[in-house]
């Protein structure tokens, strides 16, 4: 098998940084992780009875090949005659595939007859209304589908990633045009909160206004005079902040270490502090980082410490 691995261990770390920059994969914390561009393909693959282009034997034993007609075993023309057979059969195969129709139990409401999942969208028979599965590389699910539908929209959701890899937030909306399109968290957080029905729970550190506090939402006394910024939702990535904690974020500007936190993309748990940004937003801070803050400035003490040891 080592005649027949993928790549060299020069140009290994290359491939997977190409494959991470046509956002096939991502980088999850210490794991690296197919994005949904990739799983689509796997299966457009699978589908179409050409899974072999993705299994690294394949991609091995041609690399083997390559090995062979390098040391004279065997011959060039042979090689191409081999690589001609198998890419007509590819072609063939993808060419004439047929795409898959589902009928799903959401109504369209162009026609109101249930929809249609195929391989790439959910539309209504109609051709009307076209929704996508994979939107700002990120796959919309069954119930999301049905919510959006119903509602007119869903949100606001995470795991969007614009085409240079950045993560973001936003509702999607079923406009009149029956166009899907983004709403981002600017626009849905003007909905004004009737501050007599909310606790106060402190002080803004922004303006130093009053900040009232409900069942899904912080927000400052000026926010609806667009004077200050300050306004979070409670319930960030399936976790939900106690009064507690967004009273230790106010006087703080950040969190303790909250362990909870729920991937969208991969359903797993990771760790973070939630830290209060200058424009009344909210950022991850890693753990690593402030454990590599403590360990700059542990060995300067030990330092010290044997020096007057020494001396002494």
């Amino acid at each position: 098998m080592k005649e027949r691995g993928l790549g060299t261990p020069a140009t290994r770390a290359q491939i997977i940084e190409n494959l991470i920059g046509v956002h096939y994969l991502e980088r999850v914390e210490k794991h690296l992780c197919p994005t949904p561009k990739a799983e689509q393909l796997l299966a457009f693959l699978k589908l179409t009875q050409v899974q072999d282009l993705a299994s690294p034997t394949l991609t091995g034993e041609w690399e083997y090949r390559l090995n062979q007609i390098q040391d004279g075993s065997l011959n060039r023309e042979q090689f191409m005659e081999d690589i001609k057979t198998m890419t007509k059969q590819l072609v063939e195969k993808i060419t004439t595939f047929q795409d898959y129709q589902n009928t799903l139990k959401v109504l369209a409401p162009t026609d109101g007859k249930p929809m249609i999942e195929t391989f790439r969208a959910y539309q209504s028979q109609d051709g009307a209304l076209v929704i996508y599965k994979t939107i700002g590389n990120r796959q919309l699910s069954l119930e999301e589908l049905d919510t959006l539908i119903n509602q007119k929209r869903i949100g606001p959701l995470t795991g969007f990633t614009s085409k240079l890899g950045k993560p973001y937030t936003a509702s999607l909306v079923l406009g009149d045009d029956y166009k899907v399109k983004f709403e981002f968290e600017s626009k849905t957080e003007s909905n004004p909160i009737d501050l007599s029905l909310c606790e106060r729970i402190g002080t803004c550190p922004l303006c130093g206004a009053k900040v009232y506090v409900n069942d899904q939402t912080l927000v400052c006394e000026h926010f609806s005079q667009k004077t200050c910024g300050l306004r979070i939702k409670r319930t960030i990535l399936d976790y939900t902040l106690s009064n507690d904690q967004l009273v230790y974020l106010l006087n703080n500007g950040k969190t303790e270490l909250i362990t909870r936190f729920k991937s969208k993309r991969t359903g797993k748990f990771f760790s973070a502090y939630l830290v209060l940004n200058k424009n009344g937003s909210l950022s991850f801070e890693f753990e690593s980082k402030a454990n590599k803050t403590t360990d700059e400035k542990q060995p300067k003490k030990v330092k010290k410490a044997k020096a007057k040891t020494k001396s002494a």
